[in-house]
């Protein structure tokens, strides 16, 4: 193992918006950039000049160099249509919280635009074998790891990216270079950019995009060992619990968190090495309004006595049940969202997976993989995306973490219009086909 000390990039030199960081040095760099495009030849008198200076030029200039730079700043845009005002029941009465929604929102991030692709983009070209990570993990390229395996490394807010030699792990934490939020602002910055494109629809996207990987290569869960699967949900748990501390000593109480596995081109994979993501919202303003729909429907479990996971039905344990052990069962999904869309439940109730033990993400991975397996042999599509569901951080709900495991599927517009599906593949047909599967495995 390499004992120099790890070569960190200088605060100033990070480029805009990599790791999230946007500071007066790279937010000077943009508009210069952008300028340069239509006044080459007047460029040099902006690049020994402060920010104010050089923002003051460029708009009596005429250019929008400026106003492209501010396109680029991750925000957070709710649509106005489709997003409302949260309620709350709180003994008996309705409470409207004025600044926070449910609905549809989006993300809106440049930086995302030119992070790395391993999949082309045209299907006759030869499969490049390639892994953007390896540099990261010998030491070769900069990032900024905030989890070896269950160990909390750096800050979740740490500005120092480094090139450090992490070999020595099974599985990291790292922050996304390349994310959909904002992540450290300097704060007067913040006020400046805040002025130019706040409303009450759309603010700066603040948060943290984890990416989760093995040291050894895999490219799908079946590919991988129980024990490497459960180091990356370890060290994933690892980086939550330390992103969770860290925005609380700032305040951040109230923290969404989107938890998944994109595998394959098809379903928004990027990159071939299996790696998880979060998606970890600080904006503290809402949620959207499938988690709402999913938070509603364990209240109204709640008021009934009953948690429907930890306590399924003789006919849906006969019906539905594809594996088990110990810790987790997997079940068909009764309404489905795509064919063989499959759900394991730890049993356990759990708000959220950094409740879980070592021993549960364990018994978590032994069903994944073997699930995983199965759905190769019944002719499910290779590329799936993985979901975890688990209750924002510090909300006060009842509410029972799950994972959803969703082959690749072409949908329509009457999918796409609504929260319903049509399937070709009766559920309990698929559970009792994937029973077979597992016991003559």
């Amino acid at each position: 193992m390499n004992s120099e000390e790890p070569e960190v990039l200088h605060y100033d030199e990070i480029p805009f918006g990599h790791w999230g960081v946007i500071n007066a040095e790279n937010f000077k760099r943009e508009i210069i950039r952008e300028y340069a495009q239509e006044n080459p030849d007047t460029v040099s008198a902006l690049e020994n000049l402060g920010l104010e200076e050089v923002i003051g030029q460029v708009e009596r200039s005429g250019c929008r160099a400026l106003e492209r730079v501010l396109r680029k700043v991750p925000k957070k845009r709710w649509d106005f249509t489709l997003s409302r005002n949260i309620q709350l029941n709180i003994n008996g009465s309705s409470v409207t919280l004025q600044d926070k929604y449910d609905g549809r929102f989006a993300l809106i991030s440049a930086v995302r635009g030119i992070r790395p692709v391993e999949y082309s983009e045209r299907k006759e070209e030869p499969k490049q074998e390639s892994d953007l990570f390896l540099k990261i993990i010998s030491g070769e390229d900069y990032a900024i790891t905030i989890a070896k395996d269950e160990q909390a490394h750096e800050s979740p807010f740490s500005i120092s990216p480094k090139r450090e030699e992490l070999s020595d792990s099974r599985a990291l934490t790292i922050i996304n270079r390349f994310p959909a939020y904002a992540r450290v602002i300097d704060s007067a910055l913040e006020e400046y950019i805040n002025r130019r494109i706040s409303n009450k629809h759309t603010k700066i996207a603040k948060g943290i995009n984890l990416v989760t990987i093995p040291t050894t290569y895999y490219e799908r869960i079946e590919d991988a060992p129980a024990e490497d699967l459960t180091s990356m949900l370890s060290s994933l748990k690892a980086g939550l619990l330390s992103v969770k501390m860290a925005a609380e000593e700032r305040g951040i109480r109230y923290i969404p968190v989107y938890l998944f596995f994109n595998i394959g081109r098809n379903v928004g994979g990027s990159l071939k090495r299996l790696h998880a993501q979060a998606y970890i919202d600080l904006n503290q303003d809402g949620h959207g309004s499938t988690m709402e729909d999913i938070l509603k429907a364990f209240e109204e479990q709640e008021r009934a006595g009953r948690c429907k996971f930890c306590q399924p039905s003789t006919w849906q344990r006969e019906e539905f049940l594809i594996y088990e052990n110990e810790f987790c069962s997997a079940y068909a999904t009764r309404a489905p969202i795509r064919n063989f869309d499959t759900k394991i439940i730890p049993k356990r109730h759990v708000e959220d997976i950094t409740m879980l033990s070592r021993d549960e993400l364990l018994g978590l991975s032994e069903a994944l993989i073997t699930v995983s397996k199965a759905l190769n042999r019944i002719g499910a599509h290779p590329d799936r995306n993985i979901l975890i569901y688990q209750r924002p951080f510090n909300y006060n709900s009842f509410f029972h973490a799950f994972i959803q495991i969703l082959p690749f599927e072409n949908v329509g517009g009457m999918e796409m219009m609504d929260e319903a599906r049509v399937v070709r593949v009766d559920p309990a047909d698929f559970a009792e086909k994937m029973r077979g599967i597992i016991s003559n495995t």
